[in-house]
């Protein structure tokens, strides 16, 4: 589910004046969105490495360019374990 939100000017002078109007999605959505589970998503959200914001108590939602922003970063970091140097799997091997 899409859910339509608004951005307000943190000027307060511009009194409730719309600055930009974003689209954000439940958590079910942004997994799709990923091509992850929603379980990944809560964990992501453990992590810290999704925030997004909680409305009526219980339903989390993000906007799309958080959950672009992740994607982006997620291409970027390889993850796992660090290969090891030449050699190093071969002193252990028993021959």
């Amino acid at each position: 589910m899409i859910i339509p939100s608004v951005i307000l000017a943190d000027n307060p002078l511009a009194k409730g004046t719309i600055v930009q109007e974003q689209e954000e999605m439940i958590a079910a959505d942004a997994a799709r969105y990923l091509g992850v589970s929603p379980e990944r998503i809560s964990a992501l959200v453990r992590s810290g490495r999704l925030v997004g914001r909680m409305i009526a108590g219980r339903v989390r939602v993000f906007t799309h360019a958080e959950l672009d922003a992740y994607r982006a970063q997620a291409a970027t970091n390889k993850g796992g374990r660090p290969k090891e140097p030449a050699g190093t799997l071969a002193a252990v091997t028993p021959a």
